[in-house]
């Protein structure tokens, strides 16, 4: 399946277009079921939960004009999905009353939950793009928490190695998100300190 630019994405989505729906879900996926699962803590649910939603989205394609739109649709229609979730009698019973109704208390931490999603999800596109090396190195290093030991072990290359891959995939990355709103690249930095 080609990846279609923005602009021609949304054109095609809005005229019906599967394969182009099919990529607006690989966008989203990940970041969408992570956002559900941190509001209901169950697995199946949230993956159920944004199921739906991209369902819901289809079913609603003729009432977007931005890429951005259908992203707000998204987390919408999944935080509400979540929210109806925790309020139902299954979820009280297996999380007991006490856990639902916090979850249920306004959460300030919503919007901060959603720009860390954005990051999140911008990082891992923008480490699609780098070179094989990088993309491994930088991944055992900071999503999985790898030492520079460990990752020469896994990977068979020096530390040296490791240390110059990891170097480029970060200099390559911050060259990237420099483009990004100014928000989101000093909260990429922050990521980048906290590993």
């Amino acid at each position: 399946m080609k990846r279609l630019q923005p602009e021609d994405l949304l054109n095609d989505f809005l005229q019906g277009d599967t394969d182009a729906f099919t990529q607006i879900v690989k966008m989203h996926n990940r970041a969408l079921r992570y956002f559900s699962w941190t509001m209901v803590k169950d697995r199946e649910a949230a993956e159920e939960i944004a199921n739906d939603s991209f369902f819901k989205l289809w079913q609603s394609r003729g009432n977007f004009d931005s890429m951005a739109a259908i992203r707000s649709f998204l987390y919408v229609v999944t935080r509400n999905a979540c929210l109806n979730y925790v309020q139902s009698p299954r979820h009280r019973q297996r999380a007991g009353m006490v856990e639902a109704e916090q979850l249920l208390s306004s959460d300030p931490d919503v919007e901060s939950r959603l720009i860390e999603l954005e990051l999140l999800d911008a990082i891992y596109r923008e480490i699609e793009k780098l070179p094989q090396k990088q993309r491994d190195v930088f991944r055992l290093a900071f999503f999985e928490g790898l030492t520079v030991q460990e990752i020469s072990e896994k990977l068979g290359i020096t530390a040296n190695a490791v240390y110059l891959n990891k170097s480029l995939a970060i200099k390559s990355l911050q060259h990237a998100f420099k483009g990004y709103d100014v928000m989101l690249y000093l909260a990429f930095l922050t990521y980048l300190g906290k590993n």
